[in-house]
């Protein structure tokens, strides 16, 4: 895994919270992306990231079972849709 991304939001908070998630995931990149922030207020998702490895269909179709029946993920959906603006 390699890579480079830059990016930014509108409210220069967002990028700080963004960049605070991005820390808790350290231990699977080991710091080879690299993140590089911009806090001037623009919108901006730019960069290159290298994944190399196998993924195989079961695991992928196995999680989407789990996933689609699990009643949390029903009820925060259905929150959603619901939702009064």
């Amino acid at each position: 895994m390699e890579g480079d991304v830059t990016f930014g939001c509108d409210d220069p908070a967002i990028t700080g919270t963004v960049l605070a998630v991005l820390g808790m995931t350290f231990p699977f990149h080991k710091n080879r992306i690299h993140v590089n922030p911009l806090f001037d207020g623009e919108n901006q998702l730019t960069g290159n990231v290298f994944l190399k490895g196998r993924i195989y269909g079961i695991v992928l179709i196995k999680a989407a079972i789990e996933i689609y029946f699990n009643k949390n993920i029903k009820y925060v959906i259905n929150r959603w849709k619901h939702k009064e603006d």
